[in-house]
């Protein structure tokens, strides 16, 4: 720690006894026996010893920083072991070959499986960034911006905003943020960048702030309570009891800095820097808005990166594999398969929507935007073409999901490791039936020979038989299970792409819509429900600022103002404060005509209503049909309320499913209607509603196990009916006329 301290004196005035120490302090580094922060102190003071006597040793130093970034397990520990790295670097320059290989390490990284290597590498490439070629350092700068991780987008993020050079070579001075849907910011997603179902299924890159942690004890900053020796409360105390103040003019002064806290404020290098020297600008970007910026500026290069990582995924699902062994693992093996595979498609949906989904290319999916002319495709063209390129992935792993599971049903079928006497096994087809009868003579035989001739090997060879069936089971659910967590990222990229984008062609967003609607068809519920929010999403983001349309948002107020609460069910109150609703008709605002969004939305929740009501295909489908139509016949219904009134009727059948899980779906929806202020619920939970004698009857049952959902629904009866009280309160009182007495 002394000589550490006394690096300045040692350069200036014992310059050659630097050779002689350096090899002493060299030979420290790579002996296991001594204690692991010593070693990190002595490579701190052998880096600092080699801006003295020279370059030799580099190499030596270098291998040993790769050993201990192997075996150190905490980041303050690897945080130290990268300041030295950092002075290695200012030695070398770019030119040097422990920089390639520490180039290599830092794009290895940048593309690891773990969202916590390439959290770490973020500080690997702090360090280089100085000395990278420009295209390289533009590579990095949009993986990491377009990370599936959200920590590692946040902390380059971060990265850039505090180092003025980097931030200038991407040159963001001067552009605001994305034109991005302010119903979307609304939603929460443009931080995600991603569905929420996502990160509660499947989710296997995220990663915490577990380096954040505050140290137990804290540390102590006034050690000897100078502070409050030399404050006036401890003066008040000593002039009451008398006391000299010169007894406490020793103890109010601090006490120096100790040298270990001299020398590792020295030493220290952080990934996050000054708050004061922040561009301003860039902390109030999000990052997608600085990844469009960058990309705005360095076409080619993002094309670059999109269509090498489109080929590595296309490549892997052509091979009918999702290993991360087949997916570029840079000499990474042993990745779980499912995390390369996610992190690729997620990439990707953010680099093509930061390419071309912020509406900067002009009308999205119409083929505008701006572009060279002859063969070379436009913008626009090119961000059509990247989305129906993820579209394709999605159709590729939903047949591949459709055959995995159909190959696990053949086998399970053709199998008869399940069959016992004392199970009822299902026959199908005759063949089924001699495949059991010969299963039952072949365990018959090989109990005889056991009980008769005490020979095993039939037996072995059934139990074997059974080991080898189950391992292929479990084999066909895992490629089932990766296939799956892989589609739902791949939903979830395209939803963002139309969520997210403030100008894009109707035509492709209603195609898109089209597509998700059908996905609520699929097999697994994951799918579905990931084909909801995505429909919820868009819809939300592109209707009237993601508001409730007017003619519902206003039904509330116009049904309390009109004592509708306490009307009879038969009479209709008017949404929207309109004259003259017809009973199937218009219930909008006069002179309003629906938009041709909410027409389109109106067809796929009329579609999905006609489902609903013959649901003995649909078994627990419906649960996610009535959720999107939840929030589909706010915006579609918003114009038509036989839709509103006929979708309510099907969820107060639904509250008598057998299926609890469906009864319950129904019941929150109900409730979530009444809450936004759909006119139809209030009118139905009037005075002797069929409603309120719906909800009376299942109350009394013993049976209903969904009785707290029901109480949240009366509840909305009392809490309007408080409403409106108190907005009878509060209006002015009618004048009285004078009466006269005689």
């Amino acid at each position: 720690m002394a000589l550490l301290h006394w690096e300045d004196l040692l350069r200036d005035y014992a310059g050659q006894r630097g050779l002689e120490l350096m090899k002493t302090v060299v030979a420290m580094l790579g002996n296991q026996r001594i204690p692991l922060q010593k070693r990190i102190w002595s490579l701190h003071l052998s880096v600092e010893l080699s801006t003295i006597v020279g370059k030799d040793d580099l190499f030596r130093i270098y291998d040993v920083i790769n050993s201990l970034l192997d075996i150190v397990d905490t980041d303050v520990l690897r945080l130290q072991i990268f300041c030295a790295l950092a002075k290695v670097v200012e030695m070398i320059g770019g030119k040097h070959p422990i920089f390639r290989k520490l180039m290599l390490t830092c794009k290895k990284d940048a593309v690891h499986q773990d969202a916590n290597v390439r959290l770490r590498s973020l500080h690997l490439f702090k360090i280089l960034f100085r000395h990278m070629e420009p295209s390289d350092l533009i590579g990095h700068c949009l993986r990491y911006l377009a990370d599936s991780s959200l920590e590692v987008r946040q902390r380059a993020k971060e990265l850039i905003c505090y180092e003025e050079q980097l931030a200038a070579f991407v040159a963001l001075d001067g552009l605001g943020s994305a034109r991005i849907p302010s119903s979307a910011r609304k939603l929460g997603i443009v931080e995600l960048l991603r569905l929420p179902l996502v990160h509660s299924f499947g989710e296997q890159t995220e990663t915490g702030r577990a380096h954040e942690t505050l140290p137990v004890p804290l540390p102590l900053t006034d050690p000897l309570n100078a502070k409050y020796y030399g404050s006036d409360r401890r003066r008040k105390f000593t002039e009451k009891y008398g006391l000299d103040e010169s007894l406490f003019q020793q103890r109010m002064q601090h006490p120096p800095p100790r040298l270990l806290d001299y020398i590792r404020a020295r030493l220290s290098m952080s990934l996050v820097g000054d708050a004061e020297s922040a561009n301003q600008k860039i902390v109030q970007m999000d990052v997608v808005s600085i990844l469009a910026a960058i990309i705005q500026k360095s076409r080619k290069n993002a094309e670059d990166l999109i269509e090498a990582m489109f080929v590595e995924l296309e490549e892997a699902m052509t091979q009918n594999v999702t290993s991360s062994t087949e997916l570029s693992t840079n000499g990474q093996p042993d990745q779980p398969e499912t995390n390369r595979a996610v992190q690729v498609i997620d990439t990707i949906s953010h680099l093509v929507l930061a390419y071309g989904g912020l509406g900067s290319t002009g009308s999205l999916g119409s083929g505008g935007g701006s572009g060279s002319g002859g063969g070379e495709l436009t913008d626009g063209e090119r961000f059509v073409q990247y989305v129906g390129r993820i579209r394709q992935i999605l159709m590729r792993c939903l047949d591949r999901a459709a055959a995995a599971r159909e190959e696990l049903f053949m086998a399970l079928e053709s199998n008869m490791v399940f069959f016992g006497d004392q199970l009822d096994v299902p026959i199908t087809s005759e063949e089924q039936y001699e495949q059991m009868l010969q299963f039952k003579q072949e365990t018959l035989d090989a109990k005889l020979d056991l009980q008769k001739l005490g020979r095993t090997d039939r037996i072995a060879d059934l139990d074997g038989r059974a080991t080898d069936f189950f391992e292929e089971l479990d084999e066909k659910s895992d490629e089932l299970r990766k296939t799956l967590v892989l589609t739902i990222h791949c939903v979830s990229g395209l939803a963002i792409q139309f969520a997210l984008s403030s100008d894009v062609a109707e035509d492709a967003l209603f195609d898109v819509l089209d597509y998700l609607a059908s996905l609520l068809q699929d097999e697994h519920r994951g799918v579905r429900l990931s084909a909801v929010e995505g429909i919820t999403a868009i819809v939300q983001a592109h209707s009237e600022g993601g508001n409730v349309p007017a003619a519902v948002a206003g039904g509330l107020h116009s049904l309390s103002s009109s004592g509708a609460a306490g009307r009879p069910t038969g009479q209709a109150a008017n949404p929207g404060g309109s004259a003259g609703g017809s009973a199937g008709g218009s219930a909008g605002t006069p002179g309003s005509a629906p938009s041709r969004l909410e027409s389109k939305v109106h067809t796929i929740a009329q579609r999905l209503l006609e489902q609903l009501r013959d649901d003995s295909e649909l078994y627990f489908r419906k649960a996610d049909v009535a959720l999107v139509l939840g929030e589909l016949v706010v915006v579609g219904g918003a114009h038509d309320r036989d839709l509103r009134v006929s979708f309510l009727h099907e969820l107060v059948r639904l509250w008598r499913d057998p299926d609890g899980d469906i009864r319950a779906i129904a019941l929150k929806t109900t409730r979530n209607l009444g809450e936004i202020g759909l006119p139809e619920v209030a009118e139905s939970l009037g005075v002797n509603a069929d409603l309120v004698r719906e909800i009376a009857t299942l109350l009394s049952s013993e049976e209903y196990q969904e009785k707290d959902h029901l109480q949240e629904i009366l509840a909305l009866k009392f809490r309007w009916a408080t409403g409106t009280a108190a907005a009878a309160a509060a209006a002015p009182a009618a004048p009285v006329a004078p009466t006269t007495t005689v």
